[in-house]
């Protein structure tokens, strides 16, 4: 959460994100980039971005976290580390598919 705020705060330029977003409140961020300003936050310096990968491994990251990301078009939430992906054919559409990692 402070790692959101924080981004919210902040005036610095930032990658765009590609294909990973962590969702939170009803917006999307860039997820790479809040979990390298949480990293920040905890450890009190900053990590290089080629020093952790995003994709995936963010995904991942955050669904340990109990936060909800979209991938590659999916939403995925994050529920007592079972995942649930959402996928959309249409605007008003969504598929539910279950892992259970």
């Amino acid at each position: 959460m402070l790692a959101i705020k924080e981004f919210e705060n902040s005036k610095e330029p930032f990658p765009p994100a590609r294909n990973t977003f962590l969702l939170h409140k009803d917006k999307e961020y860039p997820a790479k980039h809040i979990r390298g300003l949480a990293y920040k936050i905890a450890n009190k310096k900053e990590i290089s971005k080629e020093d952790y990968g995003g994709g995936e491994e963010t995904v991942r990251f955050f669904d340990q976290r109990g936060f909800n990301t979209r991938y590659r078009g999916e939403l995925i939430i994050s529920v007592l580390n079972r995942r649930s992906r959402f996928s959309y054919d249409e605007p008003n559409q969504i598929k539910i598919n279950k892992k259970n990692p």
